[in-house]
């Protein structure tokens, strides 16, 4: 038993357009002539074809136009990557924080994911697959379609909406979840992003925290509390304690620490709620107005042996902020102001 395994899968990666001649995506996988190398993972098309002299710059071409058919085109981005088996028990996902924006992957042939959000991560569970999916050399193929063309589609379907003025950009990019500048904006080109711009990564574990919320909170007394939820996972049991510190964020510091004996019963979450005294916690402030002291709460699961399973951390700033919206006294309408651990604040924007 160990902490759970991280495998970044970031070399090897190569890209080419879509042959819209091949029928099958897969059947890409068999020719090496239109592959070219990644010069970095995570990626982004425009970079890569840009480190290739496929194309110049946006910002150094006369018009984006020069540049709309890398948005326009499908991208495939392959790679070959080893696994060694720990155990039979042992559970095993693969993470994807970031895949821009409407793609399907293939694990050795078999679909194992349609994502369609460039803000989403996503993670897939391979124990249930793994005689079919997981080998000991495996292949990653990621199929990225034309973002444009699929909001274009969403839009003849269900109706054009309103998006802002003329300069914002083609108003089908709100059917995208996609950063809505790509379609161009008022100060930028029409350049939409392409490629796992987020690592890609495996996780082999044995117990994992699954999740963790923390809500830091401060009442209109000022009085400090943290409230939060620890959820783990097992694959079988193995977790026996689990510990949660909070310190300051250098670590030198260390505010409360609480152990969770977890031999006898196994919870699938943990409910942590601790109140402070004053002068334990420092309140976060707006620069100018104060400091900005951090907190990281770290949370650790440890098997019978003493060996961490699974760790995670999570940093948290304490404040109160309140909206105050009194009424004006020589007109109608109301304030539009807000206070900071019960100090007004000044704020200035667009």
């Amino acid at each position: 038993m160990s902490l759970c395994k991280v495998q970044q899968i970031d070399s090897g990666w190569a890209y080419k357009p879509r042959d819209k001649t091949i029928t099958n995506v897969l059947e890409e996988l068999e020719s090496t002539s239109g592959w070219t190398e990644a010069k970095q993972f995570p990626s982004e098309i425009h970079a890569e074809l840009i480190a290739a002299g496929t194309i110049t710059h946006p910002y150094k071409v006369e018009s984006d136009t020069d540049l709309r058919w890398v948005n326009d085109a499908e991208w495939l981005y392959s790679t070959t990557f080893p696994y060694e088996f720990a155990s039979e028990k042992a559970s095993v996902d693969i993470h994807f924080d970031g895949l821009d924006t409407y793609c399907t992957v293939y694990l050795n042939g078999a679909e194992i994911l349609q994502a369609d959000n460039m803000l989403l991560p996503y993670t897939v569970p391979l124990t249930l697959h793994l005689p079919l999916h997981l080998k000991t050399t495996n292949n990653l193929l990621l199929h990225f379609k034309s973002a444009k063309a699929i909001a274009k589609e969403l839009e003849r379907k269900y109706g054009p909406l309103r998006a802002g003025s003329c300069n914002l950009g083609d108003p089908s990019r709100v059917y995208a979840r996609k950063a809505q500048y790509q379609w161009g904006w008022d100060w930028g080109p029409e350049v939409m992003s392409v490629g796992p711009w987020r690592p890609v990564y495996l996780k082999t574990w044995d117990v994992l925290i699954s999740g963790l919320e923390v809500s830091a909170n401060v009442d209109c007394d000022l009085n400090r509390s943290l409230e939060g939820r620890v959820t783990l996972s097992h694959s079988y049991p193995h977790a026996h304690s689990m510990t949660v510190v909070l310190s300051s964020h250098d670590g030198k510091h260390i505010v409360r620490e609480e152990r969770h004996d977890l031999s006898k019963h196994e919870p699938h979450a943990l409910s942590i709620s601790w109140a402070f005294q004053r002068g334990e916690i420092e309140l976060w402030w707006p620069i100018h107005y104060g400091s900005q002291p951090l907190y990281k709460l770290e949370v650790i699961v440890f098997a019978e042996d003493g060996n961490a399973l699974d760790q995670k951390a999570q940093v948290v700033g304490f404040r109160n902020v309140q909206l105050i919206q009194e009424k004006l006294v020589d007109t109608e309408g109301t304030t539009f102001l807000f206070e900071i651990n019960n100090q007004r604040v000044f704020m200035g924007g667009e």
